[in-house]
């Protein structure tokens, strides 16, 4: 089942949608613990399957979301933004529902046939593989960097067997490269901020306080020289990474040894 809405009206100039009224009556059975779904929405309706989301999404109107009312157990077509604007011919994306078996929701091809032709003309090159990521089966992981680091090397991993020896190389040494980055502005991060609660009142200066800002400078300082002597250059375009290397030094130095802007306050490193 699809559907979409099209509005074409040149003598009303622009045209502001500010909701919709469409809305999925799911049977109570089927389970829905959470308040807001994204695409794809599958649920279970005791022996069949329902899977509700869009296709032939595009830069004209926003992509929505399913919420639930739990008064009327109806899930609303919820858009990202207070008001979607057009100054022309509108249409929303298809909205549609895929009901059946297991295999028959997860083998339709009704998404991909209602979606604009691929403007890629040469699909040679382009393989199936395998990927990998936990947002969904292991939420907490997103916040874990060792989790994280895990499900990147197998990633690259997996795409060994798809690239060129170089490109492959090209494509570790970027996702390498960020995982420093991120590593290095965490660091970063923690030791300023620290630094910046540390030097407004000698009340805040705890032991806890100094612990954790040079938890962050060691790191920092760490990060930066694995950047500096990592043996890849990064790639045109990419983050100035070895910039961020010189910043986290500037800031070790100011927070161990004072910074003038903060009357030249210092945090001497723990005891022991």
């Amino acid at each position: 089942m699809v559907w979409r809405t099209a509005m074409c009206c040149p003598q009303l100039g622009s045209i502001a949608v500010t909701g919709e009224v469409s809305e999925f009556a799911v049977p109570v059975t089927a389970a829905a613990g959470a308040v807001a779904y994204g695409y794809p929405a599958l649920f279970q309706v005791d022996d069949s399957w329902l899977l509700v989301t869009e296709s032939d999404i595009s830069g004209n109107y926003g992509a929505s979301r399913l919420t639930l009312d739990p008064a009327t157990r109806r899930f609303r077509l919820t858009l990202p933004d207070a008001q979607e604007n057009s100054t022309g011919p509108l249409r929303t994306p298809w909205r549609t529902m895929v009901i059946g078996d297991l295999a028959t929701v997860t083998e339709s091809d009704l998404v991909t046939d209602l979606a604009a032709p691929s403007t890629v003309d040469d699909m040679s090159w382009i393989r199936p593989g395998r990927s990998a990521w936990s947002w969904w089966s292991d939420g907490p992981s997103s916040r874990d960097p060792v989790a994280q680091r895990r499900y990147v090397d197998y990633d690259v991993e997996a795409a060994k067997r798809y690239l060129p020896d170089a490109q492959y190389r090209q494509l570790k040494a970027y996702f390498e490269r960020t995982l420093l980055t991120v590593r290095l502005h965490r660091s970063v991060s923690r030791a300023y901020f620290g630094y910046r609660i540390w030097v407004r009142d000698p009340s805040y200066q705890t032991p806890a306080l100094q612990r954790t800002i040079w938890d962050g400078l060691t790191e920092a300082r760490q990060v930066a020289e694995l950047v500096r002597t990592y043996p890849q250059p990064a790639a045109t375009g990419e983050w100035n990474w070895v910039i961020d290397a010189a910043q986290a030094d500037l800031y070790y130095n100011r927070i161990a040894n004072g910074w003038d802007r903060y009357g030249n306050i210092s945090v001497p490193p723990p005891a022991g």
